[in-house]
């Protein structure tokens, strides 16, 4: 873990104990610190070195015995430390966790995905991710080939009590589940209802920003994300020491007989998945210049597949103004002709339009613009519409899959940011939406 105790959240304050037992009443608040140390990048654009994470320590705190957390699905507790062995080897039996390893087929640390938060439900609620397989500079921009992450083949399929065995997940980001358990209230409702459920907001101590070793102004720290998928809940009566398995277990499908096994849970589902982009109106001077330069108007002949770039350079990003991430939904041929701007170069790009019997996002178009949950919206205080940022089950057990990875098409995103070098990534939940446990530990200096 990083030396620096002020990036470490931690609502337990040694003073102002009254002040913080009354908070202690009224708010439940996990929060999680992750450091990446970063040796070198590789760009989404045209850079070919890549991201090493030397050092990748997650501390998990809640302010509430009823908000706990764990990693196994069985030891909860208000603190625990994310570690590559704690997610690994020291996590639950079976678990599909993953490093960012030093090397692994030919890739060191993070290197640049897309995706618009689709799950794989057959794959067991795994992100749908997609890489660049080839980019060709255009008088506009860069032709864009994109393929799949192969984190979703089955490698041998059910064979009665013998689960399906899937691809492991890929090198090039982090992803691991977590296991959140919310003790208030007396009844479980295991169907999705936000009226029913009750509201976490992403604290505004949450960031991602340069580490101690790392270098300001290049704006690699602009294209990080964070991936929620919420798989699947079960009540937080269970007994852990005699059904922890239903626990870890939990997936996309739900019902214990074979006659329910293809009935998705109502958790499980695209529209679900939340996106944390830090930074959203943060882009660097090289960047501005890098984009004025490079993205140029895009437009398309009537009744043909003419594509045309005139010499009007694409909108910069003003200051503190945030730009539409147009993400990749699907893998990319050439005979797509898909440009890594378009959609912030003139090309329109049809919005997907929602399956009202499954509620899935669909889009023929294979990029998708993805409202994220921006640091725009979570500096919003309660006056101003506080927005929520997930809603979870009073009574229960909720397992969330948790994706870091760098947004590729992100327009931060580019071969400059590669001086970055480190990144330090903090981020927590509260059921506070007035802000009150954040004030008190400001106050604190905790």
């Amino acid at each position: 873990m990083i030396e620096n105790s002020e990036a470490t959240l931690n609502i337990k304050k040694k003073s102002n104990k009254r002040k913080t037992k009354k908070i202690a009443l009224l708010i439940m608040l996990i929060g999680i610190t992750a450091v990446l140390l970063v040796v070198e990048t590789y760009a989404w654009f045209v850079g070919t070195s890549s991201i090493t994470a030397n050092s990748f320590e997650i501390t998990v705190s809640t302010g509430d015995k009823d908000l706990l957390i764990s990693l196994n699905g069985k030891d909860f507790d208000q603190e625990i430390e994310i570690t590559q062995e704690s997610i690994t080897t020291a996590a639950y039996e079976g678990n599909t966790n993953k490093w960012v390893e030093t090397e692994q087929d030919g890739i060191n640390g993070l290197i640049p995905m897309s995706t618009d938060g689709a799950v794989d439900i057959d794959a067991g609620g795994r992100l749908k991710l997609y890489t660049k397989s080839s980019l060709t500079a255009t008088q506009g921009g860069f032709r864009l080939l994109s393929t799949r992450v192969d984190n979703h083949s089955v490698i041998t399929e059910a064979d009665g009590d013998t689960p399906a065995v899937i691809e492991a997940e890929k090198p090039g980001y982090v992803a691991f589940d977590m296991f959140i358990k919310n003790g208030t209230g007396v009844d479980y409702i295991p169907t999705y209802n936000e009226a029913d459920d009750e509201a976490l907001y992403l604290t505004t101590t949450s960031e991602v920003g340069v580490g101690s070793a790392g270098e300001e102004n290049f704006g690699l720290e602009n294209s990080v994300r964070v991936a929620f998928v919420q798989i699947a809940r079960i009540a937080g009566t269970t007994n852990l020491t005699t059904s922890g398995a239903k626990v870890t277990g939990m997936s996309c499908f739900e019902g214990e007989d074979e006659s329910e096994t293809d009935k998705v849970t109502s958790l499980c589902n695209k529209t679900k998945t939340v996106i944390w982009e830090p930074n959203d109106t943060a882009h660097t001077e090289a960047l501005k210049t890098y984009f004025g330069r490079v993205c140029k108007q895009k437009t398309k002949a009537e009744d043909s597949d003419t594509y045309s770039y005139g010499t009007t350079p694409c909108t910069l990003p003003a200051d503190d103004t945030p730009l539409t991430t147009y993400v990749v939904n699907d893998v990319i041929s050439s005979t797509d002709n898909i440009d890594v701007y378009d959609g912030i170069n003139g090309f329109p790009v049809p919005a997907p339009s929602v399956n009202e019997e499954t509620q899935q996002l669909t889009n023929n178009y294979k990029l998708t613009a993805f409202d994220t949950f921006t640091d725009t919206e979570k500096d919003k205080t309660a006056e101003e519409g506080r927005p929520v940022f997930m809603y979870i089950a009073p009574n229960s057990i909720t397992k969330i899959r948790v994706y870091v990875y760098l947004e590729g098409q992100d327009v931060d995103n580019y071969d400059v940011a590669t001086k970055g070098k480190q990144i330090s990534v903090t981020f927590g939940f509260t059921k506070d939406q007035w802000g009150m446990a954040e004030e008190a530990q400001q106050g604190s200096g905790a």
